[in-house]
């Protein structure tokens, strides 16, 4: 069974697809595999090429998070003014 896992290191959070299982002796163990990173700005999963194209061959789907945000026009506005010193 696979998961995805967070690991803090420095300031970047990078994300790792762990499958356990267990060796020869019969203990548990993990093998990690990069997939990507955590977008420090958005805090949005970013994904390898590698591991994208991985999951379509699979047929598995991911999710990726969209970077829109909803803005009215009173905050078009005034962002605007202060930026520009309209007024």
């Amino acid at each position: 069974m696979s998961s995805i896992i967070r690991q803090k290191v420095g300031d970047k959070i990078y994300l790792y697809e762990s499958v356990s299982f267990r060796n020869a002796d019969g203990k548990p163990r993990n093998k990690r595999i990069p997939i990507g990173k955590i977008d420090p700005v958005t805090g949005n999963p970013i994904y390898k090429p590698e591991y994208l194209a991985d999951m379509a061959k699979k047929g598995t789907p991911i999710e990726i998070p969209t970077t829109t945000m909803m803005f009215s026009i009173d905050d078009i506005q005034h962002s605007s003014i202060k930026d520009y010193g309209a007024f």
